[in-house]
């Protein structure tokens, strides 16, 4: 792992990137007792706040729906 500019760059196989994603995005989900759509459609709706918990998570969310698309992958 390098550090440019104070950001860590890891090298990684797609595969690996996509099961961290998984496994951090479970974990979330288990913590808040809720799917990551169910999460989307409650801070959308104003029921959860989006805290930087919450934010960090979606965006693990987004990141891996992207990659997945990109990467031809059906959903998890």
């Amino acid at each position: 792992m390098r550090v440019t500019s104070g950001v860590r760059i890891r090298k990684t196989t797609t595969s690996a990137g996509l099961a961290r994603l998984r496994k951090t995005i479970a974990k979330y989900e288990r913590r808040y007792h809720c799917s990551s759509d169910e999460m989307i459609h409650a801070t959308k709706a104003g029921t959860a706040q989006e805290t930087a918990d919450v934010s960090a998570w979606l965006c693990s969310y987004h990141v891996l729906k992207r990659l997945e698309s990109r990467c031809g992958i059906g959903t998890t």
